[in-house]
């Protein structure tokens, strides 16, 4: 079985971290800002305790992490998409059966040296004339 080689996991960590954590900042960001605006509204100073401040930063990385979840999901289901559209693409035959057999009878009728030529030429894609000279 082939079996992929892992990323070491300090690579890993610094792709999850360039993922997650610009989400993580504007979480985090709107929680203070929210929290600001009610304590100022309220129009007195107000401490907020420490399990507050942890709670928001942990349930800001929680929605962070889905929300980096959520455009994974979004990103692969569009290469999915390209890759089922490429892959109808390639089922469509550019020729007929009619072709095919007009096709079969042209190579039937070709002597031995032809059909060879035909085939040299189709494995080796443009070729120049030089090219056959140096293959007598």
């Amino acid at each position: 079985m082939n079996k992929k080689k892992r990323e070491p996991a300090i690579r890993v960590l610094r792709k999850y971290l360039f993922v997650v954590l610009p989400h993580w900042w504007a979480i985090v960001a709107g929680f203070a800002l929210a929290t600001l605006d009610l304590v100022t509204a309220w129009g007195r100073e107000i401490s907020l305790p420490a399990w507050l401040k942890w709670t928001q930063v942990v349930l800001g990385l929680l929605v962070a992490q889905f929300r980096a979840y959520r455009d994974l999901v979004d990103a692969s289901e569009e290469e999915a998409s390209s890759l089922r559209e490429e892959i109808a693409k390639l089922r469509i035959t550019p020729y007929s059966e009619q072709h095919r057999q007009i096709a079969d009878r042209k190579l039937g009728a070709l002597d031995d040296s032809s059909r060879v030529l035909v085939i040299f030429l189709l494995h080796r894609g443009r070729t120049t004339i030089d090219s056959l000279r140096r293959c007598r």
